[in-house]
């Protein structure tokens, strides 16, 4: 999947979550707070050489991803999870960790920006995102 993010999974949320838009509000915020843990959480994983690790936190942030529509960084932590699994942790895996921090930094400005529209996003999410409107 290509592009940052995709608020239709909003309206996906909205019609699956009672009380919405304020539960999918409540959603990406509670996904805002714990972006910045789980992406420090994978890179001391990494540094540490724990592999486990490594996959259990990229699989975290993979799954919470794709819950709000942040497809590059749950793309970016899938294939962490696969390089990790079949290579371990060596310097591509450091390279793919640095490519799913750097999703996650854009990923975290653009869902604040969203958060201002959510109301609207919910009611008429688009299939794609751009995210200067």
């Amino acid at each position: 999947m290509s592009g940052l993010l995709t608020t239709a999974r909003w309206r996906e949320l909205a019609d699956d979550l009672p009380e919405s838009p304020d539960a999918v509000r409540a959603l990406v915020v509670a996904y805002l707070a714990l972006l910045p843990l789980r992406t420090l959480a994978l890179t001391r994983a990494l540094h540490a050489g724990d592999a486990v690790a490594v996959r259990t936190a990229a699989r975290s942030l993979h799954v919470g991803s794709a819950m709000v529509g942040a497809h590059l960084l749950a793309d970016r932590c899938h294939a962490v999870e696969r390089h990790v699994a079949a290579q371990g942790c060596d310097q591509d895996a450091a390279r793919s960790v640095e490519a799913a921090r750097d999703a996650a930094d854009a990923t975290g400005r653009v869902l604040v920006a969203l958060l201002r529209r959510c109301d609207e996003l919910v009611a008429h999410a688009p299939d794609g995102l751009d995210p200067a409107r």
